[in-house]
């Protein structure tokens, strides 16, 4: 399937496939690859370092929007229809917007082996485990994904469909924001 970007989606044209015991979101009988625009993480874009282990195999990166971006318009059309397809009606639809406290964001799923690269470089970034992803994700980052929608999962009193980056790009490798004094002051 070709990478489409967010505005030149459909999700109209979305429907829910079963394969043997899963169900997809599809365009058609397609698997999705969608590309956001440039976007900027915020504050704590990824999850406190202790929650996090060496050899887990992924980890959430946190994309704050606006409720006038197209990535809003984006998931709350996808939310919408979700819940219109009464999958699971005794569940709770874990729904792709949050909001915490005056926040609005959506969770992207990153594995090892998700590909990042740096804007005008074709290869990828080197990690060696899921902690290399602090050097690349940090407040103030600018990035576009490419992602993904995984196999709805249904878990204790709740169901959904997780969001994963196939790719990223970053416009820039981050610096580092740590100082250090002269020893000549």
């Amino acid at each position: 399937m070709p990478v489409k970007r967010i505005p030149d989606t459909d999700v109209g044209n979305f429907s829910i496939v079963k394969s043997k015991d899963n169900q997809y979101i599809r365009e058609g009988s397609k698997s999705l690859e969608l590309q956001t625009a440039w976007l900027k993480l915020g504050k704590f874009p990824l999850p406190n370092k202790k929650f996090v282990k060496e050899l887990d195999t992924s980890i959430t990166l946190t994309i704050p929007i606006e409720k006038d971006d197209e990535l809003y318009t984006f998931f709350e059309k996808l939310d919408n229809f979700v819940a219109s397809q009464n999958l699971c009606p005794n569940k709770k639809q874990n729904k792709f917007i949050k909001q915490r406290d005056d926040r609005i964001f959506i969770k992207i799923k990153l594995y090892l082996t998700t590909n990042v690269f740096i804007a005008g470089n074709n290869e990828p970034i080197s990690k060696k485990s899921i902690m290399d992803y602090y050097n690349y994700f940090k407040d103030g980052t600018e990035a576009r994904v490419i992602f993904s929608l995984g196999k709805m999962y249904e878990i204790n009193n709740e169901y959904g469909f997780p969001i994963y980056a196939l790719r990223v790009q970053l416009k820039e490798l981050p610096t580092n924001t740590v100082s250090f004094s002269s020893d000549t002051d």
